[in-house]
């Protein structure tokens, strides 16, 4: 008792009222207005309407809730990745700038010490230089003091003996300095004068001009690229599991269950993450399956069913209800768009692809059939699709076999025809996230990497991994490439999971 008025209590303290009509307690669910309301709420707006009570409203949001959160956990664990990447990156790049800071004062010190030589060599130069020059200067002045001393003694004698000595002094002074005036007289020590030396510095201002704009010192140069995968040179085959009979595609959901098709048994069939057998199903609401193909999730949860005999595309909900319908002529590959607003399917017989548009209420519109480029036939027999991160929409083909990757609006942008041209048929085809293109080769049992401007990169897996005509590939939520065999085993088809990055980059 105590316990049951104890809950009593707790129900009525988490009573919540009606924002409009502030003393009405909520009580049911609007089914047509997809609203909680109130008693006021429900005689004045919505009168008619069909209601249901909150708990049972409660059971069927809590599902749709639960996908929804699954899907947010996996986008959650894709930013939690990359905020790992990005410490990694942050990590490298402290160590880069430290190393080019390195390099920056080792070169500045370098020039540091060429300038200071060349200096230091220079200043030598102008010593020597000057020093020549004075010592040239010194002589010619001793020279030439000591002949102007000279001339002067000699002229004082003959002024003197002209002007007080007797004639014999004259004759006597004529006899013996007669010969030192005519040398006196010849010299031309106190004529020639000196050269005047002016020494200038000359610089280059090409030099400078290097310096200032770093050609002299360096440049500190940014080279920028994406964050490109690793990826494993041998992938690492993590879950095989039976699927039954000629399981022809596969997708993964958001809380990571596998679903696989079957187009000969007319059924779609649900595993585990682990791949244990949950369930198979015939019909979606009431419609029975006929010829199932291609499958691709949404990351509420809901799928894209492509249905070639009954020639419809399901939209259909986590429960296997169909929620939506679209009619078209031999659906084969469907794919889905990164923000959900396309929907692409594949009319092999038709050879052409229609894209259909999913507004904001959900409304699916036929917006574009793509079938070929300035009146030539663009595919032979398109059968698998998968969207770039981009818009861009890669189709496989066979008849020749090949890979068209295609712009947002259809245009071709590539080919890919495999090493050798020698491409098997590509009956499944699907894109990581980054872009990279994973192909299955049916006919060379192979799975061939691709980039995403159609050039081959590598096998991931081949038949020596195991690989017997495969078929249909997905990406999980761990990044990992899932493939179906539909020859697998003797009792009947499996598929596979490959891990083809390195973990740093899952």
């Amino acid at each position: 008792m105590q316990s049951k008025e104890y809950q009593k209590e707790i129900q009525e303290q988490q009573k919540i009222f009606c924002p409009e009509h502030k003393d009405e307690r909520i009580r049911y669910f609007c089914s047509d207005c997809n609203v909680p309301i109130c008693r006021d709420c429900r005689d004045l707006h919505h009168d008619g309407h069909k209601l249901i009570s909150l708990e049972k409203a409660a059971e069927i949001v809590k599902p749709k809730l639960q996908t929804k959160s699954l899907g947010i956990q996996r986008k959650l664990a894709t930013g939690e990745r990359k905020l790992a990447k990005i410490d990694k990156t942050l990590a490298k790049l402290q160590e880069n700038e430290s190393c080019v800071q390195q390099q920056i004062k080792a070169r500045a010190a370098h020039l540091r010490q060429l300038i200071e030589q060349r200096e230091k060599r220079l200043l030598q130069e102008l010593h020597q230089t000057m020093s020549t020059h004075r010592n040239n200067l010194q002589i010619s002045h001793k020279n030439c003091s000591a002949i102007c001393s000279s001339i002067k003694t000699t002229t004082d004698v003959v002024k003197n003996i002209l002007q007080h000595g007797a004639p014999i002094d004259a004759l006597m002074l004529q006899h013996q300095l007669g010969q030192r005036l005519d040398e006196l007289q010849s010299t031309s020590a106190v004529e020639e004068m000196p050269d005047e030396v002016n020494l200038t510095f000359s610089t280059n201002t090409e030099v400078d001009q290097e310096i200032s704009s770093g050609a002299g010192l360096g440049n500190v140069q940014v080279s920028r690229q994406p964050a490109l995968p690793k990826i494993k040179p041998k992938a690492e085959s993590k879950l095989e599991f039976d699927t039954g009979i000629t399981p022809m595609d596969i997708s993964a959901s958001p809380n990571r269950e596998y679903v696989t098709t079957h187009l000969i048994d007319n059924e779609v069939k649900l595993f585990s993450s682990d791949g244990t057998f949950k369930k198979k199903i015939n019909s979606v609401s009431d419609t029975q399956l006929k010829s199932p193909i291609e499958i691709c999730h949404f990351p509420d949860g809901r799928m894209v069913l492509s249905d070639k005999d009954n020639n419809k595309v399901f939209i259909v909900s986590p429960q296997w209800k169909v929620q939506q319908t679209v009619d078209i002529n031999n659906p084969w590959g469907v794919a889905l768009n990164n923000n959900c607003t396309k929907i692409a399917v594949a009319q092999g017989r038709v050879k052409s692809v229609s894209v259909f548009s999913i507004d904001i209420k959900g409304k699916i519109t036929l917006t574009d059939v793509i079938k070929d480029k300035d009146g030539k036939q663009l595919f032979n027999a398109p059968c698998e699709m998968a969207f770039m991160s981009n818009g861009c929409l890669v189709v496989s083909d066979t008849s020749p076999n090949k890979l068209h990757i295609l712009t947002p609006s259809g245009d071709q942008l590539y080919q890919y025809t495999g090493p050798d041209n020698q491409l098997g048929r590509p009956f499944g085809v699907c894109v990581d996230e980054y872009d990279n293109i994973l192909v299955t080769d049916h006919d060379n049992y192979c799975i061939h990497l691709v980039s995403p401007d159609g050039k081959f990169i590598q096998y991931i897996a081949t038949k020596t991994d195991g690989l017997y005509e495969p078929w249909g590939c997905t990406i999980n939520q761990d990044g990992d490439l899932v493939v179906t065999l539909p020859n697998g085993t003797k009792l009947g088809g499996k598929a596979k999971v490959f891990q083809y990055l390195e973990n740093d980059m899952l």
